[in-house]
Formats: C-alpha cells, sequence, structure tokens
C-alpha cells in the first residue's frame, strides 16, 4: 500500500518504519516490484533494554514494541498521518506532542472476532476495510461513524502471487494444513493439538502442513506452546512455528484441505474454495454466531476421535454443499475489484485526509 501511494502520489512524502531486520528484509523485497517508489524504509530505533529484556520476559509481554513507540517520538512527530495493523500504536494518542498525528488502521486479517471490533476502533481517524461485513460490524459492533471507515479490498492479495507453491512433499497425498489459533480459550491446540500430530503421524496417506497462529510460538510460555521438533522428523509432517512463509500464504494455498480453529487466515484459504474442517474443543454454540461465521464453511468436529472420518469425508460434500457457502463468505468479507486494493487504500488516504493536510500549509505558510 505505501508502494502503491508513493508511486500514484508522488508528491506524498511516504516512509515505511520496521523495527526489525526481518521485517526490514521482507519490505526490501517487496520494494522490488516498484520501481518508481520514492518511499523512506526506516529502521525505527530499539533501546539496548528493551533488546535485552526482550530476551528475558519478551515470551510473555510485547515489551519490544511498546519501547518502540515510547523511543520514536521526534520520528512520529514529523509525520501528518501513520497507517498501522494493529491497536498498540493506539498508545500515541496519549502524547500531547502527538496530536496532529492522524491514525489510520489497516487490519492485518480480516476474521470475526469480538476483539477486532471493539470500541477502541474508534480512536482511529480511519478504518480501511476489506470488505461489506467487516465494514457494518465496524458500525453496528464497534459504533464507528460510517464516514470513518472506507472499503479498499485486501492488500495482501496484491503482493501475493497467485499461483500454487511448489509442494514441499514428494508424493501426491493431500495435504492438509493445521492452522491452530494462539488463544488458550478459543484455540483447539492446547487441548487436541498433540493428538492432531499423532494422528498424522500415524496416518502417512496424509501429508501434514504443521503452521500455528506466529504468536503461538513467538510467546510460547504465555500460550503453552510445546516442542513439536520430533514430529518434523516424519516425511509427511513439515513444522513450521513461524516463518514468513506461515504468513505470506505460501501454506494456505498449498494445502488441499484447511483444518483449524478461530485464525482468520481461513478466509485467505477460501480464495480458492476447498475442504475446511474446523475444531471446536471449547464446545462453543456456535451456530448462528456471527464470530464463528466461518465455521458455516465446513464441517465442526465437537469430538477429535471424529477427526478420521471427516478427513476421509472431506471432498464428498465439498462441491455441492460447503463450495457455495464458502464462495459466499469469501465475497462478503473481500471486496475486490479491477483495481488493485493496494491503490484503493492510497486513494482512500489521499481523499480522506489531504484537502484538510493541504489547507493547514497553506494557512501556515501565509
Amino acid at each position: 500500500m505505501a508502494f502503491a501511494l508513493s508511486t500514484k502520489y508522488p508528491k506524498a512524502q511516504v516512509s515505511i518504519i520496521v523495527a526489525d531486520p526481518k521485517q526490514l528484509a521482507i519490505v526490501r523485497s517487496i520494494a522490488n516490484d516498484w520501481p518508481n517508489h520514492n518511499c523512506q524504509i526506516i529502521q525505527a530505533h530499539v533501546p539496548f533494554y528493551a533488546k535485552v529484556l526482550d530476551k528475558i520476559i519478551g515470551k510473555f509481554v510485547l515489551i519490544r514494541k511498546w519501547a518502540v513507540l515510547h523511543s520514536n517520538k521526534n520520528l512520529f512527530k514529523q509525520l501528518d498521518v501513520i497507517v498501522v495493523p494493529e491497536k498498540t500504536t493506539l498508545a500515541l494518542r496519549k502524547d500531547p506532542d502527538l496530536a496532529h498525528l492522524k491514525m489510520v488502521r489497516i487490519r492485518h486479517g480480516a476474521g470475526d472476532r469480538n476483539i477486532s471490533f471493539g470500541p477502541e476502533q474508534n480512536l482511529f481517524d480511519l478504518l480501511l476495510a476489506p470488505g461489506e461485513e467487516v465494514r457494518q460490524r465496524l458500525i453496528k459492533d464497534a459504533g464507528v461513524a460510517a464516514d470513518k471507515i472506507i472499503v479498499v479490498g485486501y492488500p495482501k492479495f496484491d503482493v501475493l502471487t497467485h499461483h500454487r507453491p511448489e509442494s514441499i512433499f514428494q508424493n501426491d497425498n493431500p495435504v492438509v494444513v493445521y492452522n491452530p489459533h494462539y488463544k488458550k480459550n478459543e484455540s483447539s491446540y492446547q487441548q487436541w493439538g498433540k493428538e492432531v500430530l499423532e494422528f498424522f503421524k500415524n496416518n502417512p496417506q496424509y501429508n501434514l502442513i504443521f503452521a500455528p497462529h506466529v504468536l503461538l510460538y513467538l510467546r510460547k510460555w504465555r500460550h503453552g506452546a510445546f516442542d513439536v521438533s520430533e514430529y518434523g522428523e516424519y516425511p509427511n509432517i513439515y513444522i513450521d512455528t513461524g516463518s514468513s512463509k506461515s504468513l505470506d500464504m505460501t501454506y494456505i494455498r498449498q494445502a488441499d484441505i484447511y483444518l483449524g480453529d478461530v485464525s482468520s487466515q481461513v478466509y485467505e484459504f477460501m480464495e480458492t474454495p476447498r475442504p475446511c474442517i474446523f475444531l471446536n474443543p471449547h464446545g462453543f454454540n456456535w451456530k448462528g454466531n456471527k464470530i464463528f461465521r466461518y465455521w458455516t464453511g465446513g464441517p465442526v468436529i465437537e469430538d477429535i476421535k471424529d477427526l478420521p472420518t471427516a478427513l476421509h469425508n472431506a471432498f464428498k460434500d465439498h462441491d455441492e454443499v460447503y463450495e457455495p457457502i464458502q464462495e459466499s463468505l469469501f465475497n462478503s468479507t473481500f471486496s475486490l475489484t479491477g483495481i488493485p486494493s493496494c491503490e484503493r487504500s492510497a486513494d482512500a488516504i489521499i481523499t480522506k485526509f489531504a484537502p484538510e493536510l493541504l489547507e493547514k500549509r497553506r494557512r501556515a505558510t501565509k
């Protein structure tokens, strides 16, 4: 989105701020596809104490993120608008020296969980929504004024190529991606994770990609993550507890079957409708509940003993029963048009803020 804004609106001064060398490498890689951009790529200052404490308590709290926000005040003061994919940055609202800063939220996923629709969403000056479903929930559940929300699609789809990645397995067996969330009170991992891995260990007729939410192992002590390295020794099991491939849809696009719980990545999987199986160890009363809307896109397992049967029947009812439901879910979640989502996002930001900022500068130069 930043590269699109810089390319289409060259008079805008666009900076991309990252705080991690891995993030910096990803940004520079994406930059190769935008040869005409004028973005300034900045690596934010990370205090030494934060680096030390992150190694000690980083498995429990996001000390590094808070330290970056507080130690880069002078950098943020130079900005007119800041675009972020999370809500922690709202802490900058408390600093009177940053009162001028316009804050924009662009979602890093498209899930239905209530945490994405809290009242704090009102603190943003602009919310970029992937589709109409999210827009309506922001209005109804979060109480956000309609004129603060613009539907722009899903820029992630613009960046990533749409070809199916080369298989990581040396056979033609069905590939299942297990993508559990990290939240203990919602995830299937803590209660059924080992049983899932054991099943695939003992059933080599299926290939398994174990690719959980990246925070599960990044904060492994907090979220109760266990060592899964032994399962990676089996030729039909591939383990990735948090690389960039867990985020860039490499595994989502390679899989034939999705196995998970409440991760929003299931909507990305539905870009190309395929069988989904959902795990419900907590016994949620999910039917008719909007936060489990995506569970209508496949069978829901209430007992882990039903996993073999669900996998065996995965393709049986998909085309006639679940594929139309998945297409409807995808289309209501993502508003995709002939205009790239990153360009629509750039247009939304310029349209929303440019007139006010230009008038402010005109008055300042009088």
